[in-house]
């Protein structure tokens, strides 16, 4: 449940995103934590998508970014 929690989560934060473009609102400029795991995620899906990964290594590698609230 808490990898889809956190889907819920972030799809809830692109919502607010648009929401504030939308408005006129700047949005706000991300991290350098944010920009790589990004980028290791996007790595990730890359691999994937070339089959240097299969499907099981693909969500063990994405869970690293899930947080761990118990």
């Amino acid at each position: 449940m808490l990898f889809i929690d956190s889907i819920r989560i972030e799809v809830n934060r692109v919502h607010e995103l648009i929401r504030q473009i939308n408005s006129g609102m700047e949005p706000r400029t991300k991290g350098s934590q944010s920009r790589i795991s990004e980028q290791q995620i996007k790595g990730l899906y890359d691999r994937f998508n070339s089959n240097q990964i299969t499907g099981q290594d693909l969500l063990q590698g994405l869970s690293f970014f899930v947080p761990n609230e118990i």
